[in-house]
């Protein structure tokens, strides 16, 4: 009796389960009808990828990798800033030092002449006309201006460094672009898509929402042909070597007693003293009588004179000459100190505009991201593309 109760209860089971089986596939498939009825279908929103152009390419890429890219541009062109001014602070000062370099080689043939028997005279000559208001007095100064300073050599030192300095900056501001534009292409290469097909009526909310950054290179290259163009005035550095010449000497009469008007009062006073000796020394020479004698006795007297300041000039030249050198060249390095602070003021200035011209370019180019509510990321961050 039990063993047939067993037996019936197995075929029960056995029977029952294929409707159990399907029961429960009818209440799968119920349930997933119900979720896909009542589930709201989520669309594909266009503006969580941006569109951007590089080269020719199309590129999809999220607002926050957009941001991390316009982050990336902004440091890079401010870095770029940062060794465009190192780089004009080496070339300036270098090229300074060698235009200046050429105005010390003339010191000692400027030291020959006023220590000769010629600069001796002639500034005697000319500090009798200044007393009598016939000459200006500056004749030393304006000396030093034309030996120092010519005007044929100083102008294209000048020049060249101009140029030179601004090929240059140039070729940096180049370098900075090539760079970018390389690591633009890197980090976007990875979203590269297909170019989008032309749809009438979307055009323009496509162009919206889209990063154009060829354009954004062509201003950059923009930027850097008015940065070209726009050079450091050298003229009025060129015209301030005439004017430098008598700066020059008034600084280095004033560091020198041996170059000062000093100097010309005592060989004024030589010249008095010297002129009975040489005129006693004449008559010494020459017979004591006779016209024949006059002659011979201001001949005398002349080489006598002559013979004297020759004398007391090498004697004047080997006290003070090396004073006169130390003080032109401490003018000269002065001069060479402001020159170069007007300069990279200049640079400065043409640096900081291009530079600021690129970044206001950036800001503006990557509108969309920030449209998104993505903020420009610092380089480094974990969000780069």
């Amino acid at each position: 009796m039990t063993v047939l109760a067993v037996e019936t209860n197995g075929r029960q089971q056995r029977s029952a389960r294929p409707w159990l089986l399907l029961a429960l596939l009818l209440a799968a498939a119920g349930a997933l009808s119900w979720l896909v009825t009542h589930q709201s279908q989520r669309g594909w929103d266009r503006g969580e990828e941006l569109a951007v152009t590089l080269g020719g390419e199309h590129y999809r890429v999220s607002p926050r990798q957009l941001a991390w890219l316009e982050g990336f541009s902004a440091l890079h062109f401010s870095e770029g800033e940062a060794a465009a001014r190192e780089l004009v602070a080496a070339e300036v000062g270098a090229r300074l030092d060698n235009v200046f370099a050429g105005v010390h080689q003339r010191l000692p043939a400027f030291a020959d002449w006023y220590y000769s028997l010629g600069g001796e005279y002639t500034r005697l000559a000319i500090m009798a006309m200044a007393s009598v208001n016939v000459s200006d007095g500056d004749y030393v100064a304006n000396r030093a201006a034309d030996m120092l300073f010519r005007d044929s050599e100083w102008d294209s030192d000048l020049t060249r460094m101009e140029s030179e300095t601004a090929a240059r900056v140039q070729a940096h501001h180049e370098q900075v672009r090539e760079h970018w534009l390389t690591e633009l292409t890197r980090r976007l290469s990875a979203h590269r898509v297909p170019a989008p097909l032309a749809m009438p009526g979307v055009e323009h909310e496509a162009r919206q929402g889209q990063v154009r950054l060829d354009a954004l290179v062509g201003q950059v290259m923009t930027h850097e042909r008015a940065a070209l163009e726009t050079r450091v005035s050298i003229s009025t550095l060129a015209a301030g070597g005439a004017m430098a010449g008598p700066g020059l000497w008034r600084a280095a009469s004033r560091r020198s007693a041996a170059t000062t008007g000093r100097a010309i009062s005592r060989g004024l006073g030589r010249g008095a003293a010297r002129a009975g000796s040489a005129a006693g020394g004449g008559a010494a020479v020459c017979a004591p009588s006779g016209p024949v004698a006059l002659g011979c006795a201001l001949l005398a007297g002349a080489a006598t004179w002559l013979a004297a300041d020759w004398v007391l000039l090498r004697i004047d030249e080997h006290v003070n000459r090396d004073d006169m050198l130390r003080a032109l060249e401490l003018s000269l390095s002065a001069l060479r100190d402001e020159m170069e602070r007007d300069l990279l003021e200049a640079y400065d200035t043409l640096v900081a505009d291009y530079y600021q011209a690129v970044q206001q370019d950036i800001h503006n180019s990557f509108v969309p991201a920030r449209a998104y509510g993505s903020p420009p990321l610092e380089r480094g961050s974990d969000a780069n593309p």
